[in-house]
């Protein structure tokens, strides 16, 4: 069990993770999770963030690499290069469900058309 506190652990980050992850503290996200879970191993550290990162583009920087993800478990995640430790954002929005009845509809309309010019003979 890792008997570091919550700063020190933040502090072993490598410095642009660090810096990514105290200017979102800053300007007010939060960290819901500081572990060794996945996706980082277990020798590594992963910051789950509470929201998007705000504080710079969602993308590559200063030796850290940025991949978009859409997964149940979070969406964007930063790392080193290593793929030691990183700093993840939350799941995107599912967005509503699909409409079953309207996919049902156009399936069944599909497939009544389909019928109609298969079973249709020329004598």
């Amino acid at each position: 069990m890792d008997r570091r506190t919550r700063e020190e652990r933040i502090e072993a980050l490598p410095k642009p993770l660090r810096e990514l992850v105290r200017a979102e503290l800053a300007a007010g996200n939060e960290i819901v999770e500081l572990s060794g879970l996945p996706p980082a191993p277990p020798a590594g550290l992963c910051a789950r963030l509470a929201r998007h990162v705000t504080t710079r583009p969602r993308e590559s920087f200063d030796g850290i690499r940025f991949y978009e993800r859409n997964s149940p478990g979070h969406s964007g995640e930063f790392f080193d290069a290593e793929r030691m430790n990183f700093v993840v954002e939350p799941p995107k929005d599912p967005g509503p469900p699909p409409d079953m009845d309207a996919i049902r509809s156009e399936f069944q309309r599909a497939e009544r058309e389909a019928d109609a010019k298969r079973y249709t003979f020329e004598w």
